[in-house]
């Protein structure tokens, strides 16, 4: 989260795969024990994980970016 921090959060430090799973149970599980910083760490890299699903999708499912009418480049 540091260097999430200190690269002014850009999305390179952010989790992903394992630790991301681990820590959106953190953020179900136990939302009290986490600061406002470290919660939204924990969103921001969920909003991540959720762009990159969307991205993958469509470029496996191009008839769907037709009908959402995106441009190619996104």
């Amino acid at each position: 989260m540091r260097q999430w921090e200190n690269a002014g959060q850009d999305e390179g430090p952010l989790l992903r795969g394992v630790p991301l799973a681990e820590a959106e149970n953190w953020l179900k599980q136990r939302p009290d024990e986490l600061s406002q910083a470290e919660e939204g760490f924990i969103q921001q890299s969920l909003a991540l994980g959720d762009r990159d699903r969307l991205k993958d999708y469509l470029v496996t499912n191009p008839e769907e970016k037709k009908k959402l009418n995106l441009h190619p480049s996104e």
